[in-house]
């Protein structure tokens, strides 16, 4: 038999439990991932049942009963958890930090509120959250400024304004061509471009030499 001391963790303090030799565990669940937590160490024998030292994403070392591991009950250390009670929402492990949220939680979050606060649909899940390294519509590069919006900020927008945020209805522009396009229905941001257009061509005519391309 062999035995092991893990002392990092105050969960599990400095009591050594005794190890299965590996050759005879029958699951090795060593170098395997389950939600957050990979296996390191084990098997385990505590309180009649079995179970596997695992290392989360967070760096914390937990023990975990094996049946909890397989089922897809446990999946973190706790971080998880507590990181869904803070936030309100499913989110993935180094989008929340020490209390601060990434740029692409905080614009999933801002839009959950926003679609509750209107009563629309909101199905979308953080991982649908792709941004794009420019924006689609002007060109721009897309990415997240120090804490304040940017015109090159992403934004999550609704195609079909009013429609609700699902995997089928929205769309990572810039927050300065959401802005132009703000809560204008297509039909009004069509009749702005013809507006618009057909000035600019009629400046062209009268005065030539002013207007430029």
């Amino acid at each position: 038999m062999e035995s092991t001391l893990i002392d990092s963790n105050p969960e599990i303090g400095n009591e050594a439990q005794e190890i299965f030799p590996k050759r005879k565990a029958r699951n090795n669940l060593i170098g395997k991932t389950y939600g957050r937590l990979t296996v390191v160490n084990g098997p385990v024998s505590r309180r009649k049942r079995i179970h596997w030292y695992c290392s989360c994403l967070c760096k914390n070392t937990t023990l975990v009963a094996a049946d909890k591991i397989l089922s897809g009950h446990t999946k973190s250390c706790g971080c998880l958890e507590r990181e869904n009670r803070n936030s309100g929402a499913s989110v993935t492990h180094g989008e929340s930090r020490n209390g601060r949220v990434s740029g692409r939680l905080h614009m999933f979050l801002a839009a959950k509120a926003r679609a509750k606060k209107s009563e629309s649909p909101f199905t979308l899940k953080l991982e649908h959250i792709i941004i794009p390294d420019k924006c689609p519509i002007l060109g721009i590069p897309l990415f997240f400024g120090t804490g304040k919006c940017s015109e090159n900020s992403p934004s999550l927008d609704q195609i079909n304004a009013g429609a609700g945020y699902t995997p089928d209805n929205y769309q990572i522009i810039s927050h300065k061509a959401n802005t132009m396009k703000s809560n204008a229905t297509f039909e009004q941001l069509e009749k702005l471009y013809f507006f618009w257009k057909s000035q600019r061509e009629r400046l062209k005519r009268e005065i030539p030499e002013t207007v430029k391309q």
